[in-house]
């Protein structure tokens, strides 16, 4: 039931269903609280999905690449860099190396704040970490440009993506 309403975007009915749980003294797992925070996307609730976050520690339970997705992404959502930054650098203290999904959670932020030069700065980090960028990175970095209103520096990142041998379908084309 929690995921049903996380789907939706429904934190206030997440909650309520994760209130049953333990009142039923249901186990919580990290499942149960990788959903509650991806129930936070939606209408960036920032606070509760930090709340969940620390719910981790305070059940010793094991913090994934799951988890990290799914915060950053209500950070993304909710336009805080600072938190993201300070989240995707916390992850290495969990034993977690930043997978490709991580990194685009990371481009996508600072694309959608139309933030080409930190977007492209994240790219390079990522590529430093041994990680090879896909289309989807490609494109995002792209999305920045756009959004930026510099169409010329979409056009060369889409250049970088084709001279790295990574195929073209319609989605950078429509970028």
């Amino acid at each position: 039931m929690i995921n049903c309403f996380a789907q939706r975007g429904d934190q206030l009915n997440s909650q309520l269903w994760y209130e049953k749980m333990l009142a039923s003294s249901v186990a919580v797992n990290d499942i149960t609280l990788n959903t509650l925070i991806h129930s936070c996307v939606e209408e960036s609730h920032v606070n509760h999905a930090v709340n969940y976050f620390d719910e981790f520690e305070r059940r010793g339970l094991k913090v994934g690449n799951a988890t990290f997705v799914a915060l950053l992404g209500v950070f993304a959502k909710a336009g805080d860099q600072k938190k993201a930054t300070e989240y995707f650098s916390r992850m290495e203290s969990y034993g977690l190396t930043p997978c490709r999904k991580i990194y685009n959670v990371m481009l996508d932020h600072f694309a959608n704040l139309a933030d080409v030069k930190t977007t492209a700065e994240w790219f390079s980090k990522m590529q430093s970490a041994s990680i090879k960028p896909d289309s989807v990175s490609y494109c995002t970095v792209m999305k920045a440009a756009a959004l930026s209103g510099d169409p010329v520096s979409a056009v060369t990142w889409f250049d970088k993506m084709q001279n790295a041998s990574i195929p073209a379908d319609h989605i950078p084309y429509n970028t």
